[in-house]
C-alpha cells in the first residue's frame, strides 16, 4: 500500500497518478482529508509543503514541513515515509552533496523554509534507513496552470509581453522534469539502499537560455531590474541517484511549449471574464 499526503498539489497529484498507472494501491490523503490516528498506511510519500509563498506563511511553513510530519510519525502505522525535501537547502552552500554540511542563519525569518525542511530531514533520519528517506527535490517543471514557480512565472510574463527579471541572465538552476520525479520517487518507495538522494539533472540551466526558449515561441520584451541579484547554487551532485536508480529520460525544458499554451489560455480566459 502506497499513501500519498498531498495529493492535491503539483507534484502529490501527479504522483497518484504514477503509482496508480503502475497497478499499486493507492490511498490519497490532502490536509482537508488526513488519516486517522493509528491507520494503516503503509508506505507514506509525504508530499505535502508550503512553495513559493513562505515568505509571507511563515508559520504554515514550519507546520507543512514539520508539525503535521511529527502527527504522522507518531500517531500512524507505516513502513517507510518518503519526505519530499529540496534541493532549495544547498542556496550559498560550498558542496551539492547530500553528505556535506550546511550552514544555516536561524535568526533569519526567511530562512524558515529551508530550516524547516531540514528539522523534517532529521526526524526522518531518525527513523532508520529502513523506515526512512529524504528526496531533495530540484526545480520540477511540468504542465501545472497554477503554479507560481520561476519558470511557470517567465512563461506568464511571456505571454502577457514583457518579462521582468529580479534575478541576472546568467543566473542558474537545476531543473526535472515532472515525469522524471514521479518514475524515480515510486522506485525510491519501493526500495532504497541510501536514507536521502538528490532528485536533480546536476547540471544547472541558466535563466538566459530558458528566456531564449521562451521567446522562440512567443515574441516578448525582457527587462533585467538595475539591482538583479543571483542566488548562487552548487552544482547538485546526483550520483547515489544515478548509481542506483539511472538518470533522467526528459530534459525539463520540453516542457515549454506546452507551459506557453497553457498560459496563452489562461490569458484570453482572464481578459474575457
Amino acid at each position: 500500500v502506497f499513501s500519498v499526503l498531498g495529493s492535491d498539489g503539483f507534484i502529490g497529484a501527479a504522483l497518484a497518478k504514477e503509482l496508480m498507472r503502475s497497478g499499486e494501491q493507492v490511498r490519497v490523503f490532502n490536509r482537508r482529508n488526513m488519516p486517522l490516528a493509528g491507520e494503516r498506511l503503509g508506505t507514506v510519500f509525504y508530499c505535502i509543503g508550503v512553495t513559493t509563498d513562505y515568505r509571507s506563511r511563515i508559520l504554515d511553513t514550519a507546520d507543512s514541513h514539520v508539525s503535521v510530519l511529527v502527527d504522522i510519525v507518531r500517531n500512524h502505522d507505516f513502513d517507510r515515509i518518503v519526505y519530499l525535501s529540496s534541493t532549495r537547502i544547498y542556496a550559498e552552500q560550498e558542496s551539492g552533496r547530500e553528505d556535506a554540511p550546511i550552514r544555516v542563519t536561524p535568526m533569519d525569518p526567511l530562512e524558515i523554509y529551508g530550516l524547516s525542511k531540514l528539522v523534517g530531514e532529521s526526524i526522518i533520519a531518525s527513523l532508520g534507513v529502513d523506515r526512512g528517506v529524504v528526496v531533495r527535490l530540484s526545480n520540477v517543471l511540468g504542465p501545472s496552470g497554477n503554479s507560481r514557480n520561476f519558470v511557470f512565472d517567465l512563461c506568464r510574463q511571456a505571454v502577457s509581453g514583457t518579462i521582468n527579471l529580479f534575478s541576472p541572465l546568467e543566473a542558474r538552476k537545476d531543473y526535472v522534469h515532472i515525469d522524471d520525479v514521479v518514475r524515480l520517487l515510486h522506485r525510491i518507495g519501493r526500495a532504497s539502499r541510501m536514507n536521502l538522494y538528490n532528485v536533480a539533472n546536476g547540471t544547472g540551466v541558466a535563466t538566459q537560455d530558458i528566456i531564449g526558449s521562451i521567446r522562440s515561441l512567443v515574441p516578448c520584451d525582457v527587462v533585467v531590474a538595475p539591482d538583479a541579484r543571483a542566488v548562487s547554487f552548487p552544482e547538485i551532485d546526483t550520483t547515489r541517484l544515478r548509481t542506483e536508480f539511472g538518470g533522467m529520460e526528459h530534459s525539463a525544458l520540453e516542457i515549454l511549449p506546452t507551459l506557453i499554451e497553457s498560459m496563452k489560455k489562461e490569458k484570453v480566459s482572464n481578459e474575457s471574464a
